[in-house]
């Protein structure tokens, strides 16, 4: 699935954007469950989506691409 290839390679730039500390901290709460982000599934990814996003609200960092998956129809609710 490239889709879930391309949501990888977005995810990895992402984590690689946030601070280092940041990055500390999503080692620590990396769930248990989820796989090394080469092997996440869709369904991790969007869980990790939510705990890299309230690392960089944080942090203060913004990362401006948006999730390839977020095809229109598909658009979550922003708090």
């Amino acid at each position: 699935d490239t889709g879930l290839d391309k949501r990888r390679d977005w995810m990895t730039a992402r984590i690689k954007h946030l601070p280092e500390k940041a990055q500390k901290m999503l080692r620590s709460l990396w769930p248990v469950d989820v796989p090394k982000l080469g092997e996440a599934d869709n369904e991790q990814i969007d869980l990790l989506i939510r705990i890299v996003g309230l690392l960089e609200a944080e942090h203060n960092v913004q990362f401006f691409e948006t999730d390839p998956a977020a095809k229109v129809g598909r658009k979550k609710a922003k708090k």
